[in-house]
């Protein structure tokens, strides 16, 4: 599905094909919710930490190579960038995973651990996962919340750093490459240790609140080395939050609702990249230009104040 909304995309010449196109890109999101659901399969809960850290990492370097390969692809000006030449190598970098999929990953769920259980495995619903366990509530709201601050601080850096350091494209490309490295790092080899010694609770609830912390000093930051480091500030959350929430949510589930659960949390996130990007523009203008940073700062802290009230079982011993 992935692979023909990028051929799709790469024919588009108009907004409304283009729309169709990533609305079917979108629509094939949902493998992200599988890949997570997968290593929640062949984890245990010694070793679930770590793997989600790895995943995490995995897709903080796609975030890091991605624009710089399009920014590579398209060409010095925009009049004059090669949009189909993206479309495709987008398309076959999806065909690449397809590819992967296919050679070296194992069905995650065999038929004994799917129906091993009898008449007494209970139906995998939506409304039935959210009756039955009410932490995934509180988990769909810790995303939606994270995610709506983070895309309205993204959506917004590049207005406020030209309109008060007068960045253009390539400061703005550079900072976020260096906030998606330091993210990478301590997705990937960072935070499995402090879960394993906290919990990922207590990390994940750290991670929300540097998250936070990173997004006020955004308010009044003034000059490029100030922006700078609160940029990092943000990462260092964002890599903390990240592989913690995703290990509580597998931590949540079971083999028959796993796919479902994680489906559930990550739609939370889409919704949330939906939301953030659609009230930032106009935060911006009506309210001032750090505003979007203010407000994103009381998402994170109101996500805080959920995840500090819920009980959520993280299934981690010691």
């Amino acid at each position: 599905g992935a692979i023909l909304s990028y051929v799709w995309m790469a024919h588009a010449r108009d907004i409304v094909t283009l729309s169709a196109a990533r609305l079917l890109g979108g629509l094939m999101a949902g493998n992200i919710a599988a890949a997570f659901a997968y290593v929640g399969d062949i984890t245990t809960p010694e070793t679930r930490p770590k793997a989600m850290g790895m995943i995490g990492a995995a897709f903080g370097l796609g975030f890091i190579f991605g624009p710089a390969i399009g920014g590579l692809l398209a060409g010095d000006h925009p009049e004059f960038s090669d949009f189909a030449t993206i479309g495709y190598a987008s398309a076959a970098f999806a065909g690449l995973a397809v590819i992967g999929a296919l050679a070296f990953l194992p069905e995650s769920l065999p038929p004994e651990r799917r129906h091993g259980r009898g008449s007494d495995r209970p139906s995998a619903t939506f409304l039935s996962v959210l009756k039955s366990k009410p932490a995934i509530w509180a988990l769909i709201i810790i995303n939606l919340l994270a995610v709506s601050s983070a895309a309205m601080m993204e959506t917004s850096i590049a207005f406020f750093t030209h309109d008060t350091l007068g960045w253009g494209p390539q400061q703005v490309g550079l900072s976020f490459g260096a906030v998606g490295l330091v993210s990478v790092l301590l997705q990937g080899g960072g935070a499995a240790p402090l879960a394993r010694r906290f919990g990922s609770r207590a990390i994940m609830l750290v991670g929300l609140a540097i998250y936070g912390l990173g997004l006020a000093g955004l308010t009044v930051a003034g000059t490029s080395i100030a922006v700078l480091v609160t940029l990092a500030i943000t990462a260092c959350g964002l890599g903390l939050f990240n592989p913690a929430f995703q290990t509580i949510t597998s931590a949540q589930s079971d083999d028959y609702d796993r796919g479902l659960v994680n489906g559930l949390t990550q739609g939370a996130s889409s919704l949330g990249r939906v939301i953030g990007p659609a009230c930032s523009g106009v935060i911006y203008q009506s309210l001032g230009n750090t505003a979007p940073f203010a407000v994103g700062a009381v998402g994170l802290l109101l996500a805080l104040g959920v995840a500090v009230v819920a009980k959520i079982q993280t299934g981690e011993t010691g």
